[in-house]
């Protein structure tokens, strides 16, 4: 027998939606219970769906209310309604006679739940459908999109089973279940309060690696950055049974494995000595690979990896896994997202990815780990001592000019920049700090901007419509943001063209760091924040100077480890004994 219906029906219970509205039109009283279960989206045909949702609305909307509401907003419907709404209301009459109406209303709703996740299904198979068929997307941004559909999904479900009125038994043993997860990941997190780097002087300085925390460990190439983390990893690993997860877009798997061996047994494993490895050390290594088995160690060496990629494996890993730390090697590898294209040049996409980086470490609620390389500008230097404005192309001003940024009020605060230099450091307006940092003299120029003119150095960046550019690229014909002024609630960015540009000075110039901001303002222009902002603990490897007794047997070097920054409590300095044969960092 043929079927009657070419294709199969959307699933749907008209009856059922028409009875439950029958019912909340005879009884209006007991939307008060509905409101709570269910939404008009639940709802398929169109009309039941809009007096549900005037019900929800309205307060003491009955029969005699939602009538007139018709009769002015849909007056050219008025006689269908009223007949539709007096069949609705028949229909509920008939059914809820002879039953009890809690439990019958009950169970209606839940098969207009199961009809609408059913409903729900279609639709992603289509959104599905027409993710596949867009062929300007990303695949990784796709998979996000992906992702949140079935998270939507999954919202809905689990909110229809926190709606349901369950049996004892049930609710005993869901509560039981829920208290043991809830135990083991307590665990977790206790676990994670007291994660310390292992290394003795530098644990007196940060005292731990505090959870939601960016923390870049930088420092020139060949300087160690790599194992020095590795190392961290491999303490954290071994003292405090942690879940770990290491992101190496330079190094393969195999390689960052050999560096956790050599680092946790002190031997040296390579092809051409692994046959004259003794016993005792082999038990060493047999050791270590017992535990690490026992933990979760997670490592992925994906080259080229976006920053959507890495939020993504965290996230799921988090939550299935409970990673407790996070190691990315390294920052300059990452590549930011496909769909971002405001972004221009490089040093943007790696404030970007910073900014994302720190936002992933606070959601996840765990430290995260970023290497990173210093610039060229330490090499120039008579001192090899870091600074901070290393890690980027540095944007400075001038002593005189005016800063200015919002409170959480959206009231201006403004001040000289003197102002701020002669306070010494820590200024602290609205939970936000500043610092002032003297860097190098450097070549000033004098931008003029109409009436107002600032004093720059060639690197800085300034807001030119959705992307940052440096000054030495501005042009007159290149429009910037002088002003936000704040009306009705509203930020209104005034275009304005650069008058000209000269040469002022050559002179000292400070960097300002304002936490948590992105841009601020000088002498009324949008300029950019420093980058590093967004990291709370720095450190920074480098050999402040090179031994001269290169004769002896090069096995180890004394790494200087500065800690040039850190949002939780002091900074100084440390020397660390760097033993290259094994990897292996020691305190000295």
């Amino acid at each position: 027998m043929c079927n009657f219906y070419k294709y199969k029906l959307i699933p749907q219970n008209y009856l059922a939606e028409d009875i439950l509205i029958g019912i909340i039109l005879i009884y209006p009283t007991i939307i008060n219970k509905t409101k709570n279960l269910i939404t008009p989206n639940i709802f398929l045909v169109e009309n039941n769906k809009f007096i549900y949702s005037k019900f929800l609305t309205e307060e003491n909307t009955n029969f005699v209310n939602l009538l007139n509401e018709i009769k002015y907003t849909k007056t050219s419907e008025e006689d269908s309604y009223v007949n539709y709404m007096i069949h609705l209301m028949k229909k509920g009459q008939a059914f809820i006679s002879y039953h009890d109406t809690n439990n019958y209303i009950e169970n209606i709703i839940e098969i207009l739940k199961r009809k609408y996740i059913k409903r729900l299904f279609i639709q992603l198979g289509y959104n599905i459908i027409q993710l596949g068929y867009t062929t300007r997307l990303n695949n990784n941004h796709a998979y996000s999109k992906l992702v949140q559909y079935t998270n939507n999904i999954g919202k809905e479900i689990q909110n229809q089973q926190n709606n349901k009125v369950s049996d004892i038994k049930e609710f005993i043993s869901s509560k039981l279940i829920d208290a043991r997860l809830e135990k083991i990941s307590t665990n977790y997190i206790f676990k994670n309060k007291t994660i310390r780097s292992g290394l003795i002087n530098l644990d007196k300085i940060i005292l731990s690696l505090p959870n939601g925390n960016l923390i870049i460990v930088a420092g020139r190439p060949s300087i160690g950055k790599t194992s020095f983390s590795i190392n961290i990893a491999y303490n954290c690993f071994l003292k405090s049974n942690i879940n770990l997860l290491i992101f190496s877009l330079e190094m393969t798997s195999h390689q960052i494995f050999d560096k956790f061996i050599n680092i946790s047994s002190e031997v040296k494993l390579e092809q051409k000595t692994i046959k004259n490895i003794n016993n005792t050390k082999w038990k060493k290594v047999s050791k270590i690979c017992s535990k690490l088995l026992k933990q979760n160690i997670y490592i992925n060496e994906t080259p080229n990896l976006s920053i959507k990629q890495i939020e993504l494996i965290s996230n799921e890993l988090k939550q299935n896994q409970f990673i407790e730390l996070i190691i990315i090697d390294y920052l300059q590898l990452i590549e930011a997202s496909s769909i971002h294209k405001t972004i221009n040049t490089r040093n943007q996409e790696i404030g970007y990815i910073t900014r994302k980086l720190k936002l992933l470490a606070q959601y996840l609620r765990i430290p995260i780990i970023v290497i990173s390389q210093l610039n060229r500008n330490i090499e120039s230097r008579t001192t090899k001592e870091p600074l901070l404005s290393d890690l980027k192309e540095s944007g400075c001003i001038s002593l005189n000019t005016k800063i200015s940024y919002f409170k959480i009020t959206e009231f201006i605060l403004s001040t000289k920049l003197l102002n701020l230099v002669k306070k010494k450091i820590n200024i602290f307006y609205s939970n936000e700090e500043k610092d002032i940092i003297s860097v190098l003299n450097k070549n000033i120029f004098n931008c003029y901007i109409r009436n107002k003119q600032i004093y720059f150095t060639q690197n800085h960046k300034i807001l030119q419509k959705n992307s940052w550019i440096k000054l030495g690229d501005i042009t007159q014909t290149i429009n910037i943001f002088k002003n936000i002024l704040i009306k009705n609630q509203y930020r209104i960015k005034l275009k304005q063209y650069f008058k000209y540009i000269s040469f002022c000075s050559f002179n000292r110039t400070y960097d300002i760091h304002l936490n948590n901001k992105f841009n601020f303002k000088a002498n009324k222009i949008i300029i950019h924040n420093s980058i590093e902002q967004d990291a709370d603990i720095i450190m920074i490897l480098y050999e402040a100077k090179s031994t001269e007794n290169e004769t002896t047997e090069e096995k180890n070097k004394i790494i200087d480890l500065k800690i040039s920054k850190n949002r939780n409590g002091q900074t100084g300095y440390c020397k660390l004994k760097f033993e290259l044969y094994t990897n292996v960092f020691k305190d000295v």
